[in-house]
């Protein structure tokens, strides 16, 4: 039974392990004759990954000398070696620069059109644009299900924007959700998630994902 749930899954940790003196189409090698793929069928799913992940022209390279999004584009092919049908990526684009993050968010979205990909991760971005469902867990339990827009929804009334003079900075993060501070001419501008306005001339504001994530996981700076 174990083997045959094996056969289903693809994973990609944060952190993954390789012999830095390996080439890329080595390390790929071996990690297939670890998953117990025939040769024949290996090398074929090697040649066809390194395609599909760009990393083609740089399989001789060995993997002490690839770049952080290299890696991580190795270990989204090792991960699909066995033609899963259940991806699971934890922190994938972790440390990643932004155009590194792009091409890997949109390299995630091409491999999930015949298969269920888990994506684990805390960075927002990642979230919106590739996940068709999000899921929140605080303390090991789900807690909210739904899509992007669902979650922008439910919160839809809760985002202010207000200025403040600058020496009260500090007492609105203790006593708000503040998303942001802005430095402006008259103190500073801070975009707040409250249930209420937080001042009487406090502007509603468009929600985005990020404001959504700070609501349920958020601490005020009085409480961290």
């Amino acid at each position: 039974m174990g083997g045959d749930y094996r056969r289903l899954l693809g994973y990609l940790p944060q952190d993954f392990g390789y012999y830095p003196d390996l080439n890329v189409s080595d390390y790929l090698m071996y990690i297939a004759a670890i998953k117990g793929l025939r040769p024949v069928f290996a090398r074929k799913q090697v040649d066809l990954l390194l395609d599909q992940v760009g990393m083609k022209r740089a399989c001789k390279v060995k993997m002490r000398k690839l770049s952080g999004g290299m890696l991580r584009r190795v270990g989204i092919a090792q991960a699909m070696l066995n033609d899963p049908k259940i991806l699971i990526l934890d922190e994938p684009t972790a440390g990643l620069d932004p155009n590194e993050r792009i091409r890997f968010r949109n390299l995630i979205s091409e491999v999930s059109d015949d298969r269920l990909v888990l994506l684990s991760t805390h960075i927002v971005s990642d979230v919106e644009f590739i996940a068709n469902k999000i899921i929140l867990m605080n303390k090991g339990s789900f807690f909210r299900t739904g899509t992007a827009k669902d979650l922008i929804a439910s919160i839809q009334t809760k985002v202010w924007t207000c200025n403040v003079p600058r020496n009260q900075v500090d007492e609105y993060m203790k006593k708000y959700l503040v998303a942001n501070v802005k430095t402006a001419a008259q103190g500073a501008e801070l975009r707040m998630i409250s249930e209420q306005p937080p001042v009487f001339d406090a502007r509603q504001e468009q929600a985005t994902l990020e404001d959504a994530f700070l609501y349920y996981f958020g601490e005020k700076a009085g409480n961290s």
